[in-house]
């Protein structure tokens, strides 16, 4: 019999350490393979949607929550939004959300609508 620890290869190696272990385990108990190459996909998959978005819009953080009320009726406090970067200053038009660094703390963003 097999260790257990099989499935922390694909939870520490995703989809490849899925089909490591599934060629290890599907001679001797075939469930035990097929969860495994299950396990590498589900860890795998959102890995490959994040950097799907990242590349394409254009930024290293596309996913936003709204923190304060100040954009209702549009967006709702804990609404999640998702972002286009770096679109170029001339663009923005007045009634566009836009997403930008705070001035005194770079570790914070900003959302807010264009008045």
């Amino acid at each position: 019999m097999k260790s257990p620890f099989w499935y922390l290869l694909p939870a520490f190696l995703g989809i490849i350490g899925g089909v490591i272990a599934y060629a290890i385990l599907k001679n001797n108990d075939p469930q035990k393979a097929k969860r495994a190459l299950l396990i590498g996909l589900i860890v795998t998959i959102p890995f490959f949607v994040w950097t799907g978005f990242t590349i394409s819009s254009g930024t290293s953080n596309p996913f936003y929550v709204v923190a304060t009320s100040g954009m209702i009726p549009v967006l709702q406090v804990y609404d999640i939004i998702v972002i286009q970067g770096h679109e170029p200053f001339e663009e923005v038009q007045v009634g566009d959300i836009i997403v930008f660094d705070r001035p005194s703390d770079h570790n914070r963003v900003i959302v807010h609508r264009v008045q």
